[in-house]
């Protein structure tokens, strides 16, 4: 999150002045991250190092393969850690 704020700072460009690569996927986190904290919520972001994220890659690219997209979304809200979900759709 501390480069996000530095790109929008600096018209959404990175230190070397290239555009911000998804910019609208970035400002669309930022925005959820915001109403998420704003609801008590404590996001956090940890970088992966580079050994493990041709990993995590690939297996998120296998999973996704195997599965169909579903019909209907949903937006989970109000998460409760003792079990139950509130699902508003």
């Amino acid at each position: 999150t501390t480069w996000v704020r530095g790109w929008a700072r600096h018209g959404w460009r990175t230190a070397k002045g290239a555009a911000v690569k998804n910019r609208d996927l970035w400002e669309k986190l930022v925005a959820e991250v915001g109403r998420r904290e704003a609801d008590g919520l404590k996001v956090m972001f940890w970088r992966v190092g580079r050994r493990f994220n041709g990993e995590a890659d690939a297996a998120a690219k296998a999973a996704a393969g195997e599965l169909e997209a579903p019909d209907t979304w949903a937006d989970y809200r109000g998460i409760d850690f003792g079990g139950s979900v509130c699902v508003i759709t």
